[in-house]
């Protein structure tokens, strides 16, 4: 029997399937002549275990445990056969094209996946891409879907201790990762989805999404999200394993966006939002906010803002306020900020300073709920508001 491992999606889901629907058979006591050689009856439940883990490994759900029939009425050598692998391994490479890139690249494409892309690497250039495809064998396709395993293990789920992964493809041509971040200490509701992760790290990084390609179908919330990127609806494309592609439109039917508020500024624009301060410093952070926050995308309140983070290393990481048309979904700067923080595979402990640039009479304020989350993820950091005009 080959290796799980290095079957491609149909054969791995197929052969599962097949063990499930001989149990009747057997149950029957019907004869096995016909499958000698396929199926090593002694290693029944072992073999369906081994094609469950690697189902749950890809993505995919499993949920049905196997009733492995009796096998007494055998004849023993019926039931001691057992296949020969390395005839397995050339016939399946004779039928299938994909099983055969798998079968000669030594492994699937996401163990090589991961062994070449370290977990703090968020972010893939064209270069990098195209030998990955080239090693593989795969199209771009192909390789957005492999590498939602290789997002969902950067995920940060200290709750649920459930990693969610998306990828997303810009229209430069880089590939981007995000994951889901969950805060203890904190209300639940501050949690970052995989998907806005990506959009806002997408954001930060000047880059705009062309591609989508995560494990299920986004959850609401994030729908309305991604719906906030012009033209979303018809050229958002999101690729789902084992699924057709689909635009995002198809996944948000009669959506309510930006148009529905008059609002005209794309989530993309090149923005300043023209804030100063009161007074001139020379303070890096502040000025890294302060930059942060002339960045900020909020045509809606209008509550300008921006935070800017420092390490003990003395780097400094920036995120600004990104607005959502539906209010609920938006993402404040300090998110945004700790989501270019963890891009960098920067552990929270190592926050040191965090500065928040907002307007004094602000609309919508940022100071409270920016001040509990950094407490919350790093206690002895200290915080500070300087307001703009």
């Amino acid at each position: 029997m080959v290796d799980p491992k290095l079957l491609c999606r149909e054969h791995l889901l197929g052969e599962h399937n097949e063990l499930h629907k001989f149990v009747p058979s057997f149950k029957k006591k019907r004869s096995v002549a016909g499958r000698l050689g396929q199926i090593e009856l002694s290693k029944y439940r072992q073999r369906h275990d081994e094609l469950a883990i690697e189902m749950v490994r890809r993505g995919y759900n499993h949920s049905s445990p196997i009733e492995v029939p009796d096998f007494s009425y055998l004849p023993l050598a019926h039931y001691e056969a057992i296949v020969d692998k390395g005839t397995s391994l050339k016939e399946l490479c004779k039928r299938c094209t994909e099983c055969r890139k798998r079968i000669k690249t030594g492994g699937s494409p996401l163990d090589v996946l991961n062994k070449i892309i370290p977990n703090n690497k968020f972010i893939l250039s064209k270069v990098e891409i195209s030998s990955i495809k080239k090693r593989l064998k795969i199209n771009t396709d192909e390789l957005l879907l492999e590498l939602i395993h290789v997002a969902k293990r950067k995920a940060r789920a200290s709750i649920s201790n459930y990693s969610v992964g998306a990828v997303g493809l810009t229209r430069s041509g880089k590939i981007i990762f995000g994951n889901n971040l969950e805060f203890k200490g904190v209300p639940i509701n501050q949690s970052v989805h995989a998907e806005q992760f990506l959009a806002v790290l997408t954001l930060i990084e000047n880059e705009q999404l062309y591609k989508i390609a995560i494990s299920a179908e986004p959850c609401g919330h994030c729908r309305q999200f991604l719906n906030e990127i012009p033209g979303a609806a018809k050229k958002l494309k999101i690729l789902i394993p084992g699924k057709t592609p689909r635009y995002l439109g198809e996944l948000l039917p009669a959506s309510f966006g930006p148009s529905n508020l008059n609002v005209k500024d794309s989530i993309y624009s090149v923005r300043d939002n023209k804030l100063q301060l009161d007074g001139k410093t020379k303070d890096k952070l502040v000025l890294a906010a302060l930059k942060s926050a002339n960045m900020a995308y909020a045509p809606y309140s209008h509550s300008y803002s921006g935070v800017a983070i420092k390490t003990k290393e003395g780097n400094i990481y920036s995120g600004f306020y990104v607005e959502n048309v539906a209010f609920n979904p938006s993402v404040q700067p300090i998110t945004a900020a700790i989501i270019k923080l963890v891009s960098e595979g920067v552990e929270y402990n190592e926050i040191t300073e965090v500065i928040l640039v907002e307007k004094k009479n602000a609309t919508v304020r940022q100071t409270d709920i920016s001040e509990d989350l950094i407490k919350a993820i790093s206690s002895s950091a200290k915080f500070k508001v300087v307001f703009s005009i």
